[in-house]
């Protein structure tokens, strides 16, 4: 395993099609509902504060 701990990107020229793929698209899914979780939070409490910050006064 120890092959597979340190690696570094390289230029891929192809690859073989196989199950593996549904394993990618299946991380790369979850990386994107996450990223767009955390915007959507970073957004809500942007917003938030500024209410916070209204003064009706």
């Amino acid at each position: 395993m120890k092959d597979y701990s340190e690696w570094q990107f390289s230029d891929v020229k192809g690859f073989r099609v196989g199950d593996w793929m549904q394993d990618v698209l299946d991380m790369a899914a979850q990386i994107e509902t996450h990223r767009q979780r955390s915007m959507n939070q970073f957004v809500d409490d942007r917003a938030r504060k500024a209410a916070d910050e209204i003064d009706l006064g």
